[in-house]
This record gives C-alpha cells, structure tokens and sequence, in this order.
C-alpha cells in the first residue's frame, strides 16, 4: 500500500560550478513516497476501480545544488498522481514467482519512471508553487 521510489527527471547540465560545492548533484534525481489506491482497496475490502492503477506521491527535489547562484537555487516537496506499473503488471497476469518476475516488480516499485506523473510543487527556498509539472519543468508559477 505504501512505498518509496526515485527516478531521474530533466535539469540542465552545467559543466562547471563557479559557486563551488562539494558531492553530488542531485538536481537531475526525485525522490517519492507513493501510496497505491489498489492496496487500500484489497486492505479495506473495496473495489477501487480504474482508480487501482493509479498512486498518489508526495515527493522532495532539489534544483540548482551546487552549480547555481544561491538565490537560484530550489528546494521543492510535490504532490503527484502517477501510474501505478506494479498494478498493471498484476493485472496482465505477469506471475511474480519465477526470479525474473520478482526483479521487475522489483524494479517497477523502486523506480520512478519518468513523464508518467503529473502534479504540483513547492519551492522552499522561494516559497513559489509550480505546477502542473511531471516534476522537471514548470509550466506557471505563482507567489503565495
């Protein structure tokens, strides 16, 4: 009912730093926490529906770390409805039990695929939201 997963989504590449900074840059990764509609319903004994394929997020990305000015750098936590692949894959019958069926489900838990969500986020760096967003670009923003 309740996972975590992380994925990579679009950022611009800077080939030097000029504000310095030490480790990884981690503009380019997102990280979520996802609840599936399905589990909820198998949980609560109800029959979601089309609903069962999908997964609501909250997320945290950052922008900007540590190539960018200060003041240009984001911090961001999100809300998302994204598609829910593990359902899909139970839904199409793939069997879990052979090894390869436990690496993609594996693998379909913990990854985030990229342009198959959609929701708003919160810079708190500059306390802006943004949004609708597949958590890359950012199509309007406003002031609080």
């Amino acid at each position: 009912m309740i996972g975590f997963s992380a994925g990579l989504v679009p950022a611009p590449r800077h080939p030097c730093c000029p504000y310095g900074g030490f480790g990884k840059d981690y503009s380019r990764e997102i990280y979520s926490a996802d609840f599936r509609i399905a589990g909820l319903g198998r949980r609560a004994g109800f029959n979601p529906g089309p609903a069962r394929f999908l997964l609501l997020s909250t997320t945290y990305s950052s922008r900007g770390y540590p190539y960018a000015a200060p003041e240009q750098r984001q911090r961001q936590i999100g809300a998302f409805v994204g598609i829910n692949f593990v359902e899909i894959l139970r839904a199409a019958g793939m069997p879990r039990d052979p090894w390869w069926g436990k690496a993609v489900y594996f693998l379909f838990e913990v990854i985030r695929i990229p342009y198959t969500q959609i929701g708003v986020q919160y810079d708190l760096n500059h306390k802006q939201w943004s949004g609708p967003t597949i958590g890359g670009g950012v199509s309007f923003s406003s002031d609080p």
